[in-house]
């Protein structure tokens, strides 16, 4: 009886102290895990928690180095985007058009009078008067037709012509005579006459004498010129 009574203490005492175990493990598990207690041989097992998404307001981005997207140009802007590391948001921002720079074309522009260099928005530099050079002859006058002269700029190579007038007209009458049946007379190639004058004939000559059956010839010449301008039969 005692032995019995002896045995059911021990028991009592074995439950209370693995209670007392039970208070003292369950107090230093950390929050956010779960434990299960074994009674008989206290043992604790932990597991973590999945820990629930921060709110996106709360969120602070955290963002990679900006990256150019496109270039900006005098005519179109560029833009440029980063990543934030933790969430992939991409901010993009804009970059102002370039300012112009005037780039000047190394072939000259010209009109009558001046030359200039011309940038590509229209705008000119290096404006100024033409600088010739010397006249060149390239065609001569005559006096029956106008010559050509040019020049030309020492900058840009313009090219100035100019009309050469006619020169003065000396006449030069040809040796040989003109005639008609009335006058002789010397010509120029302009046209003009000189020396007009009426035939002086010489003395007739007989070039075929007459017979009883056909008639003769004779003829005279201009004494000045020399043409035979006159024929007469003879009966």
């Amino acid at each position: 009886m005692k032995r019995k009574a002896s045995l059911i203490l021990i028991c009592i005492l074995i439950l209370f102290l693995a209670s007392c175990s039970a208070d003292s493990s369950t107090e230093s598990i950390p929050s956010g895990s779960t434990s299960t207690v074994s009674p008989l041989i206290n043992e604790v097992t932990s597991e973590p928690s999945t820990p629930s998404p921060e709110p996106s307001n709360n969120h602070v981005h955290v963002f990679d180095e900006w990256i150019m997207v496109s270039n900006p140009t005098e005519d179109e802007p560029g833009l440029m985007e980063r990543i934030c590391l933790t969430c992939d948001y991409k901010e993009t921002q804009e970059i102002p058009k370039l300012s112009h720079i005037h780039q000047y074309s190394s072939t000259w522009l010209n009109d009558d009078n001046q030359h200039w260099l011309v940038c590509s928005c229209g705008e000119k530099d290096s404006v100024a008067n033409h600088t010739f050079d010397e006249w060149v002859i390239v065609k001569e006058a005559t006096d029956t037709t106008t010559g050509i002269r040019e020049r030309a700029c020492l900058v840009c190579s313009y090219k100035q012509t100019e009309a050469i007038p006619l020169l003065s007209h000396t006449h030069s009458f040809e040796e040989i005579w003109h005639n008609d049946i009335n006058q002789h007379w010397h010509e120029c190639t302009c046209g003009e006459k000189d020396s007009i004058a009426n035939h002086i004939y010489g003395e007739w000559i007989t070039t075929k004498e007459a017979t009883e059956s056909s008639s003769g010839l004779r003829e005279h010449s201009c004494r000045s010129e020399g043409h035979t301008h006159e024929l007469q039969y003879l009966p």
